[in-house]
């Protein structure tokens, strides 16, 4: 087995996380079959203590809002909602690379 194959990050998708693997969009789904969608990259950056933190998200959020409002798709979560969605991702994330290192 290749490492490509060994892949299979964890994802958040429709309020539940899970393996990329089992991730599944509905066809009717309006985003799928028209093309909505809005992307919003926000990078992180390590600290001295390991911790990786978000950039200028609050900028990121604004804009985030700003264009969700312009094709009409309602923002899942407040401010507070998104940090701590960031924070569980950030910290699974960091597991899974723990593991990943230890593990080879």
């Amino acid at each position: 087995m290749t490492h490509a194959e060994d892949w299979n990050p964890t994802v958040y998708l429709n309020g539940k996380w899970g393996p990329l693997s089992e991730a599944r969009i509905p066809v009717l789904d309006r985003g799928f079959i028209f093309g909505y969608g809005v992307y919003e990259g926000v990078p992180l950056y390590a600290q001295d203590n390991g911790a990786r933190l978000p950039f200028r998200l609050a900028q990121h959020l604004k804009r985030l809002e700003r264009s969700l409002g312009k094709i009409s798709i309602s923002n899942s979560f407040d401010d507070a909602g998104w940090h701590a969605l960031i924070r569980r991702s950030t910290r699974i994330q960091q597991v899974l690379a723990m593991r990943s290192s230890t593990f080879k």
